[in-house]
């Protein structure tokens, strides 16, 4: 009996093992079948992924390469009225003036100041004045003038400049522009944030509008030789403090090329005449070559003929006259392929 009963014990371990032996190894298959579907799900997320990296870069060549047709396309671009050969990134663009987004604003430009300057020679400073305003007129950006007191001392406007028929504002004797309100709305009713702002005197009637429309969000040109002051330390200190607060500083001939930008337009002629007229000694370097180039041709009298021809009377005033206008016609087109 004893005998019996250990071997029915026996054999119940041994079965006790064997189905530990059975689960353990169900266990295992069951883990290892696991890994291996998340082995298979985790190849299936890279591919996936590899996928979505791949549809990705495809997409993203394809707009390199739509940019780059844009760009191909879009490289003639259009800027201040003519056309350049390669259309500059946003960046590079933003570095000019916007025309279109510009206003000039000429303030106190006085012949009673004017007697005071002494850093800028006068005809200098009245001719850049000039040419700045009818560069304005040419491409259509807004003008104001404005005199702080013109009844005093400080007298009108210029001649040349009020006789120019543009916008003028009257203060009630505010030095500064900006703190006259029909100045200020003026200038907000043009809808225009790049302000060229030129003016006598530099450090006073130049830098206070300067400085308050800057802090107002605009953006600020001070035109250094279409303005004047009292003397060369005036100059230099509004100079520096224009500078510290963000103002830009530029000449004449800057804003000029700056709107200007390109030779290939259909009015090179009159910016060829603008910088004639802004620099005197360049309009003489332009006759020159414009002589040369009629004299080559045979178009142009030399100075013996000049010299012994007889005044014109009559209908040879009549053929005189049209002669003039054909030199004329052709020295500004000659002129165009001379500028900067």
């Amino acid at each position: 009996m004893l005998k019996y009963i250990l071997f029915c014990v026996a054999s119940v371990l041994i079965a006790g093992q064997k189905v530990g032996k059975t689960t353990t190894r169900t266990q295992t298959f069951q883990s290892q079948q696991g890994q291996g579907q998340l082995g298979q799900g985790q190849q299936g997320q890279g591919q996936q992924g590899q996928g979505q990296q791949t549809q990705q870069t495809q997409q993203t060549q394809q707009t390199q390469q739509t940019q780059g047709q844009q760009g191909s396309q879009g490289s003639q671009g259009i800027v201040g009225g003519g056309i350049i050969s390669r259309q500059p990134t946003p960046a590079a663009g933003s570095v000019f003036l916007n025309y279109n987004d510009t206003i000039l604003l000429l303030l106190d430009h006085q012949s009673g100041l004017f007697q005071t300057v002494k850093d800028v020679p006068l005809p200098e400073l009245r001719n850049n004045v000039i040419v700045l305003a009818k560069i304005a007129q040419h491409t259509g950006i807004p003008v104001i003038t404005t005199a702080s007191e013109p009844n005093g001392s400080n007298g009108p406007l210029f001649d040349e400049l009020g006789a120019m028929n543009l916008t003028y504002v009257p203060r009630q004797g505010e030095v500064s522009a900006w703190d006259n309100a029909d100045f200020v709305n003026a200038v907000q009713a043009s809808g225009k944030k790049t302000l060229i702002i030129a003016g006598v005197w530099t450090s006073v009637c130049v830098t206070f509008p300067a400085l308050q429309a800057k802090a107002d969000g605009y953006k600020v040109y001070a035109v250094m030789d279409a303005s004047g002051d009292y003397s060369q330390m005036a100059f230099y200190v509004t100079l520096a403090r224009l500078t510290q607060a963000g103002v830009i500083p530029v000449t004449s001939n800057v804003i000029l090329g700056e709107i200007q930008r390109t030779w290939n337009r259909p009015d090179a002629s009159q910016w060829a005449q603008f910088y004639g007229d802004m620099v005197p000694n360049y309009k003489a370097a332009e006759e020159q070559y414009t002589r040369a180039q009629l004299a080559a041709l045979g178009k142009a009298p030399t100075a013996a003929q000049q010299a012994n021809a007889p005044a014109p009377t009559g209908a040879q005033q009549t053929s005189a006259s049209g002669a003039q206008q054909t030199s004329a016609s052709s020295t500004q087109q000659a002129s165009a392929s001379t500028g900067p």
